[in-house]
């Protein structure tokens, strides 16, 4: 049922984008996608299987907490998949710097550590 959800929420994402747009924007979108799937499955009581997005996962999640806007993971994890996919990766980047500097308790290790972390989910993953 889990991989079952996962492929219902990319047919909601993307499925209106032609498949280079998928190849694009690949990392983001089984970020999102699999990140919103976990959250409903937890919510349901469905089992979640380990995936190999769950590393990319785990940056989404870091990064929607350090920027804030959402109280739970799983309001964050619905928005990500509410922003278009070519503007997904922007609004993080943009947002994510925007806190880290404006808070001026911001280590440079710190810093670094979001940097990092955002940098996976331009990486083509497979």
């Amino acid at each position: 049922p889990h991989m079952i959800l996962h492929e219902q929420i990319h047919a909601r994402s993307i499925s209106y984008c032609k498949g280079e747009i998928y190849l694009e924007y690949e990392t983001i979108e089984e970020a999102s996608v699999q990140f919103i799937a976990q959250e409903i499955s937890a919510v349901e009581g469905i089992e979640i299987i380990k995936s190999q997005y769950d590393e990319i996962v785990d940056a989404l999640k870091q990064i929607g907490r350090r920027i804030g806007i959402y109280q739970t993971d799983y309001d964050f994890a619905k928005f990500m998949v509410e922003i278009p996919i070519s503007e997904r990766l922007d609004w993080l980047s943009e947002n994510m710097y925007a806190i880290l500097g404006k808070d001026e308790n911001t280590t440079i290790e710190e810093y670094q550590r979001y940097a990092e972390l955002l940098d996976l989910l331009y990486v083509k993953r497979l």
